[in-house]
């Protein structure tokens, strides 16, 4: 467009400052990109043509002394300018900043070649430094100190003939730059520029003087900080913009955001009861004159949040009872919002109680009387239903999902009647598919993949969550075939992965699921097909998918899998496994790392294994840990589940000296507990496997070995401790013990008297009365221990009738009887009962009240 006299022919088409600004934005723009992509050369190419077109710009516009009519246009040229640089920090664009600053230096550097005829002024610099201040660059705090710092150099600089003085706008900027940045430090920095501005005040300079805002960014920053102090330190920023309104600077009266930026500080450090009283204070200084601190919607929804936020939706639900009286009241400033009900219901939600769900349903339902009254703000809408059906999810109701599936068939109906703004959505089906998931009913999976279904029937696809939830479901119910339909979900997904439905990708959730659903089975197989799942696991993670990647619990699960299995080759699997993870872990693989739950199920499975030498090797995993823990390894600690395992490994093992080995164990626990190891702390599992230990042995001396730890037990349940408490199954044990001892006569009548003690004594105590196992172990003792016939027949026609009228003769008792008891003496207790032969009675035959109680725990 320049003809040969280099003068413009068609005015019209003469660029001006926001062609080049648009040309340079491209070229720039495309510079950083290259920049990213490690492309120097490119990157340096572009930047050469960004300046190429910043200079044409300048001969263009300024530079030429023979153009006197753009001449003429200096203050126009500086103001559009300013409308480049402002458009720019306005655009959000990541490269906004650098590029607005890099124009406003080419800006200045032309200026001082002009004798600063046209340049930038203080918005010009102004507007730079708030396009850092929004930024999230982490140099944006040093690039807008850097601009700050040639503002106050050129205002000294005399020669320099530009009023570019910092204002207050300059420094409020800087400041709000610090307290953007999230930086260590930041509030402390933004505190010191208003100490400045003070100071510059101070010093006669009047249009710096720090106003409400410039103070309102210093409070932000110290909130934000989440330093120790904030509230002394809100508070003392408060106090000084008091100081400076009552000493006659009207633009540093604190207004309601002071307040309630202190109030979030309260919130912070000290707690929502804290914060709570700040806002009384606020509202008792409101009622007495001070309009500044009238509180309004911010400052009740913080303390809402405050409570919310802490689980405790009651003391939330108060805080909006209050904002509606001070609405009603006639503070208008204080009208709840949607927002506000939704928070509350949120709370309610989160919460967990069993009655979480009733509350946040008397919180929509005030929501819908507000809506009919004329609030049309107030209208439930999908995400408050959804908050509503997550409530009754979390609660520990168990008509929690029916009431949840009520909600959304609410949901449905409304939206069928025409009311767009609740139609369900796949987090509304999703949360009651989980409801469902966590209530334990028997129905619940059947109901949650039904209502999975439906999903598609309502043109709503549901996601990773919607499947996951389902699998839970069945993993979760026990059932008979529950793994095999949870396992059908997870294939399901797969399929519509691979059709290309990204949103039902399979996660280490759903794999984790599945899993524990074989793992909980107990069918046949049922840990083979659980470790499958790990294999298929760790191929889809070494072909890229991050999503599934196997860890230490996945591991953990399979080995359960295997200890529940009760197949012979458990403990082997189980060993296997903890060698991969071993393998793994030492080729660089934090997350399997094993821990005292995997080295725990190890043992377990080795314990219920009944394979050759597993008591060895399930007592070396507990020493292996025993070592890496006194090395440092927190990680595998033994706990009191770990040692356990090892005592019951002991008493089934039916190796010699196992029930001193098991014994030893249950000792070096209560030796460390009274050390201070309170994960080692004995249970009546403890002692009741050390007690079954002896009873399973053929060691002399067992029936006393067994009583002496039994009253060990009494008088530690005596002192206080309730998890040792000894109940039927610890007396049963113990008179089993008796039952099968070897030895001398001295050895049996002793047995015999330990026998018939510990009987009385849980016939005596509050710890349970005879079962039917005890009844069959006391009847088997009698049989063996009492060496004279008259003696024994008195004592075991006793104890029988005893039995019956305790309704708990079980098949096996009958028979322990039969045959023990002469048979005289068999029949003569058997003689009402209307039978073709005698002997072949069962407990069918007998009266129900014999047999009514062994029916009730069956």
């Amino acid at each position: 467009n320049k003809g040969p006299e280099k003068e413009f022919r068609d005015i019209s088409l003469r660029p001006d400052v926001f062609s080049f600004a648009h040309c340079y934005s491209a070229w720039y723009n495309l510079a950083m990109n290259e920049s990213e992509k490690n492309n120097a050369k490119a990157s340096s190419t572009a930047l050469r043509k960004a300046d190429s077109i910043l200079q044409l710009m300048a001969e263009s516009l300024i530079g030429s002394s023979d153009q006197a009519g753009i001449m003429k246009h200096h203050d126009k040229l500086t103001i559009d300018f300013n409308v480049a640089l402002d458009s720019w920090s306005k655009s959000g664009e990541r490269w906004a900043p650098h590029m607005a600053e890099r124009f406003l230096l080419f800006i200045e550097k032309t200026s001082d070649t002009n004798e600063g005829k046209i340049g930038p002024n203080v918005r010009s610099y102004n507007i730079v430094i708030n396009a850092w201040a929004k930024s999230r660059d982490r140099e944006a705090t040093n690039r807008a100190e850097f601009i700050l710092k040639r503002m106050e150099m050129r205002h000294r600089d005399k020669s320099i003939k530009s009023l570019v003085a910092p204002n207050r706008i300059t420094y409020s900027s800087i400041i709000s730059c610090w307290s953007n940045s999230g930086k260590k430090g930041a509030a402390r920095k933004a505190e010191e520029i208003i100490d400045r501005m003070i100071q510059l005040r101070k010093a006669g300079n009047k249009g710096v003087s720090p106003d409400t805002i410039s103070f309102n960014s210093v409070i932000n920053a110290w909130v934000k900080s989440g330093e120790k102090g904030i509230v002394a330190k809100s508070e003392s920023l408060l106090q000084r913009m008091e100081d400076l309104y009552k000493a006659g600077i009207a633009d540093a009266r604190p207004d309601i955001r002071t307040y309630n930026l202190v109030l979030s500080a309260w919130t912070k450090e000290k707690g929502a009861p804290a914060a709570e009283k700040f806002l009384k204070k606020m509202e008792n200084m409101n009622i007495a004159g001070n309009n500044s601190t009238k509180p309004n919607l911010v400052s009740f929804t913080t303390c809402i949040d405050a409570y919310a936020n802490n689980g405790e939706p009651k003391h939330a639900d108060r805080i909006l009872r209050w904002m509606e009286d001070s609405f009603r009241n006639g503070n208008i400033d204080a009208k709840p919002t949607a927002r506000s009900y939704t928070s509350v219901l949120n709370a309610w939600s989160a919460s967990g109680r069993r009655d979480s769900g009733q509350f946040a349903e008397k919180i929509l339902s005030r929501m819908e009387k507000l809506h009919e009254a004329g609030d049309e703000h107030m209208k439930p809408d999908t995400r408050t239903f959804n908050a509503l059906i997550n409530a009754y999810s979390n609660s520990k109701d168990r008509t929690a999902a029916m009431k949840a599936e009520q909600v959304l068939s609410r949901m449905k109906s409304l939206h069928s009647a025409g009311d767009p703004t609740v139609k369900p959505d796949v987090i509304s089906f999703s949360s009651t598919i989980n409801a469902w998931s966590k209530s334990g009913e028997k129905e619940a999976p059947h109901r949650a993949e039904a209502i999975l279904n439906e999903m598609k029937e309502a043109d709503i696809q549901p996601n990773s969550h919607s499947f996951n939830a389902a699998i839970a479901a069945w993993s979760r119910s026990g059932q008979k075939g529950a793994a095999q339909k949870a396992e059908e979900l997870l294939r399901k997904m797969e399929t519509l992965y691979d059709e290309g439905n990204n949103n039902v990708a399979p996660n280490v959730f759903t794999f984790t699921s599945v899993m524990n659903g074989w793992a909980k089975s107990g069918e046949r197989g049922s840990a083979q097909r659980a470790e499958i799942l790990l294999k298929v696991m760790e191929v889809m993670y070494k072909q890229g998918n991050k999503a599934v990647k196997p860890n230490v619990q996945h591991f953990t699960t399979v080995i359960n899998a295997w200890a529940r299995s009760g197949e012979r080759e458990a403990g082997e699997h189980a060993e296997k496994l903890l060698e991969r993870m071993d393998k793994l872990y030492k080729a660089g693989d934090m997350g399997v790392k094993p821990n005292s739950f995997t080295l725990t199920a190890v043992i377990d499975a080795l314990a219920k294994s009944g394979e050759r030498d597993s008591v060895t090797r399930a007592d070396q995993i507990l020493k292996r840990m025993e070592q890496l823990y006194k090395e440092g390894d927190v990680d595998v600690k033994p706990n009191v589940r770990t040692y356990n395992s090892v005592i019951n490994a002991w008493s089934k093992s039916g190796q010699i000296n196992a029930a001193q080995k098991a014994e030893g164990i249950l000792k070096r626990m209560e030796t460390l507990y009274e050390a201070g190891d309170e994960d080692v702390k004995p249970t009546v599992i403890s002692f009741s496997s050390a007690i079954n230990a002896w009873a399973s042995s053929t060691d002399p001396g067992k029936a006393r070995k067994t009583y002496e730890i039994l009253q060990r037990m009494e008088k530690i349940y005596k002192q206080g401790d309730k998890d040792v408490r000894p109940n039927v199954f610890t007396y049963t044990s113990v008179i089993n013990a008796c039952a099968t001892c070897y030895g001398n006569e001295k050895e049996m009548d002793e047995a015999l008297y330990l026998a018939y003690s510990t009987f009385k004594a849980l016939e005596d105590s509050d710890y349970g009365k005879p079962n039917h196992v005890t009844y069959t172990t006391f009847l088997k003792a009698c049989s063996r221990l009492i060496p004279t016939e008259g003696r024994r027949r008195k004592i075991l026609s006793t104890v029988f009738k005893k039995c019956c009228s305790e309704g708990q003769v079980s098949e096996n008792c009958l028979a322990q009887f039969r045959y023990a008891a002469p048979q005289d003496l068999f029949v003569n207790v058997m003689g009402g009962i209307r039978t073709v032969d005698i002997d072949s009675i069962t407990v069918e035959d007998l009266p129900s009240e014999w047999t009514k109680n062994v029916k009730a725990a069956r």
